[in-house]
């Protein structure tokens, strides 16, 4: 129950700082400095760790998954995902003129994640965009077909 939660809602940073505070204290039996630091007890048994589970990197890859869901353009992409385009189009900035507002990562503007127009989005939509900057996140074909080569350099579509 608690996965799917997380999965649904996230987890605030300060329940990830408090849960992993609880875990070092158990671990080390309350000792106020750690022998061995955590990235270590993190990894694998093979590789000298304990396989402690690591909050931070399972919570980035909920935000990951949720990145991944907004990006399915096709018939399955969630009703949130449409909500969330329109919440990004009504950032735009006044000489942008898009003819196509699917979704961010499909135009030439960069939505903000911080600043006083980030601060009419919600803290979910600014951590997904934020994700999919440091993951350097984009719509890039991989191979462009004949007739599509074709299109672009004529300049039609």
């Amino acid at each position: 129950m608690t996965q799917f939660l997380a999965k649904a809602q996230g987890m605030p940073k300060n329940i990830e700082a408090t849960l992993t505070r609880i875990m070092r204290k158990f671990i080390w039996n309350n000792k106020k400095t750690s022998p061995i630091n955590l990235e270590q007890l993190q990894k694998p048994r093979e590789e000298g760790g304990i396989n402690l589970i690591d909050l931070k990197a399972r919570n980035e890859v909920i935000e990951v998954t949720w990145l991944c869901s907004y990006l399915n353009l096709s018939t399955k992409r969630p009703a949130w995902a449409f909500l969330t385009d329109i919440i990004i189009n009504n950032l735009k900035l006044t000489g942008i003129n898009n003819t196509t507002d699917l979704n961010t990562f499909l135009q030439s503007w960069n939505p903000p994640t911080k600043g006083t127009r980030a601060n009419n989005i919600p803290k979910e939509i600014i951590n997904m965009l934020k994700i999919a900057k440091k993951y350097n996140v984009s719509f890039t074909p991989i191979k462009l077909s004949k007739q599509l080569k074709k299109q672009y350099l004529r300049g039609t579509t």
